[in-house]
């Protein structure tokens, strides 16, 4: 038997496919508008995302069934505080979802389509991020925001 380790699987859209077949048989996660819809994303750490969920966060989980998606979100007033989507829906989509009170949609993190969102800068005082690595290389004149729910 013969076996092949692939990296960076995520720009191959038959090796994603069967990625995400995968992840959805098993545990039931599709993990495809992770990639449509955010320019950066975590993979392979799916503990992360536990730890935030079954922490502080237990209340910020909802599920969207017009789209089939969940958002991890929370509502402050009338602004949306949009952490991430795990499914198919779209970022509107998901934001609207929420009705008619939000007045306002943060997202924490970038979405592909920047399109009629605006970006700010955030300062957190004491914090530093520090990347490495080809895609950062490739990249380094772009502008990108790390899902905040995947900060350790």
């Amino acid at each position: 038997m013969n076996y092949c380790i692939e990296k960076n699987y995520r720009n191959n859209d038959a090796l994603r496919a069967s990625f995400n077949r995968l992840a959805e048989k098993t545990f039931g996660l599709n993990f495809e508008n992770w990639y449509q819809n955010a320019q950066l994303y975590m993979v392979g750490n799916p503990g992360l995302y536990m730890f935030y969920l079954s922490q502080f966060m237990t209340e910020n989980l909802f599920y969207i069934e017009e789209c089939s998606s969940y958002a991890v979100a929370e509502m402050e007033d009338d602004t949306l505080i949009l952490h991430t989507i795990i499914g198919n829906g779209a970022v509107d989509e998901v934001i609207r979802a929420f009705g008619s009170q939000v007045k306002k949609a943060v997202l924490c993190f970038t979405p592909k389509d920047t399109d009629g969102f605006e970006k700010s800068e955030l300062h957190e005082e004491d914090t530093t991020f520090f990347v490495q690595g080809k895609f950062f290389e490739e990249n380094h004149n772009e502008e990108y925001m790390m899902q905040a729910i995947t900060h350790a």
